[in-house]
């Protein structure tokens, strides 16, 4: 049963935390700097999401927590875009999603430091579940054909290996 969790996580991680390489949709109609920032952030969640994805399916308590841990405390308006030009204006939905985000990342740490298995994959379920239902709303490009969608030149080579792999 575990299995099948661990698989699925890693397809929903694959499809879609790489969405981050096109600009903000509309709704967050950011500054250059802040989507900016926000790219490079939703970049690194997805080297998270795929290390944490590993370290559950290895076991490794320590490494899980590192990650929940970092997750926890950074990324969006909680890290370095907390006092940007665009913290006060952020939508009320994206601010939810976003403390649903590092809610979802303080359970995960919590049921990783108790070693409790099957409620850290849960916690990880409603970790992945946060991020979807994010770019739902704010990235819906994501879920679009790669013929309908061309990444930005400057998307940074370093974080894909595959010409699909920037979504």
């Amino acid at each position: 049963m575990q299995h099948r969790y661990i698989v699925l996580g890693l397809v929903l991680v694959i499809c879609f935390f790489q969405a981050a390489a096109k600009e903000l949709d509309v709704k967050l109609n950011y500054g250059e700097v802040t989507k900016k920032e926000l790219r490079s952030q939703m970049f690194e969640i997805q080297v998270r999401m795929e290390r944490l994805l590993d370290s559950i399916s290895r076991g490794q308590w320590e490494k899980i927590k590192l990650e929940a841990h970092e997750m926890q405390n950074n990324y969006m308006f909680k890290g370095k875009l907390t006092n940007g030009p665009d913290a006060k204006t952020a939508p009320k939905d994206f601010v939810k999603m976003e403390s649903d985000f590092h809610q979802a990342a303080a359970d995960l740490l919590k049921s990783a430091d108790k070693r409790n298995a099957n409620l850290m994959l849960n916690n990880y379920n409603r970790l992945v579940g946060t991020c979807l239902r994010c770019h739902a709303a704010y990235a819906p490009y994501m879920f679009e054909s790669k013929d309908k969608y061309t990444p930005p030149e400057d998307l940074p080579q370093k974080y894909y290996k595959f010409p699909d792999d920037w979504r």
